[in-house]
């Protein structure tokens, strides 16, 4: 699920950012809000479509293993599919950590670009820590207390989906699993703020693609 709200509703971030450059909307509502705030906006809001369509489908789920359907093939609450409360509340964290983390990488990526050709391009550098948590589930699942499960499951990028997996299949001590959600917290704030610098001069450039030397100066200013 994170995996595919990342791919569709993070793209749809760059995406948006894309537009409003090309358009020029984002000069007019640059007098009125600041580049943080619009920024900020914009994953709050995109972001909010792509967390309700999951919260249908999960909400469906929880409505399904309770009805007397579910009951009559044997289903008798998410306890009977294996899913405890606290797997859930976890689910919910590391979900809206995660989401939000790629999000803020996608709208500073989009602001760098002047085409949605080359959102294209960046779409698999963005993704490409997801592949590799999926990739690696089996050997997680397996082996949820080992020493390369242990560190993937607190860098940031690899947390929502190996911490969660971990969780899944044994409970970590209680030290790693909230290390992992502070990580993973801090990790989004320095995310957006980053993204924020990034953004409010990229929005304003035309015509070429942003150099790695452009983008650190973008940063700098004040």
């Amino acid at each position: 699920m994170l995996y595919a709200s990342v791919l569709i509703y993070g793209i749809n971030v760059a995406r948006s950012v894309v537009e409003e450059k090309t358009s020029r909307i984002f000069e007019v509502l640059l007098s009125t809000a600041s580049a943080d705030s619009l920024m900020l906006g914009k994953l709050l809001g995109v972001g909010a479509v792509g967390l309700t369509q999951m919260g249908i489908w999960i909400g469906l789920v929880v409505f399904y293993a309770g009805s007397s359907m579910a009951a009559g093939q044997g289903i008798h609450g998410l306890s009977s599919l294996g899913i405890t409360n606290a797997e859930l509340g976890f689910f919910v964290i590391f979900f809206l950590g995660g989401f939000y983390l790629y999000s803020a990488l996608a709208a500073a990526l989009g602001s760098t670009v002047s085409g949605e050709q080359e959102v294209q391009q960046f779409s698999f550098i963005l993704i490409s820590p997801l592949v590799v948590s999926v990739v690696l589930l089996p050997y997680v699942i397996g082996n949820p207390n080992s020493t390369t499960a242990i560190v993937l499951s607190l860098l940031p990028p690899f947390t929502p989906i190996i911490m969660y997996m971990r969780i899944c299949a044994q409970m970590p001590p209680a030290w790693q699993v909230w290390l992992s959600v502070v990580l993973l917290a801090a990790s989004v704030w320095a995310m957006v703020w980053l993204a924020a610098r990034i953004y409010r001069v990229g929005v304003l450039m035309y015509g070429k693609r942003a150099t790695l030397p452009e983008i650190l100066r973008w940063i700098r200013y004040s």
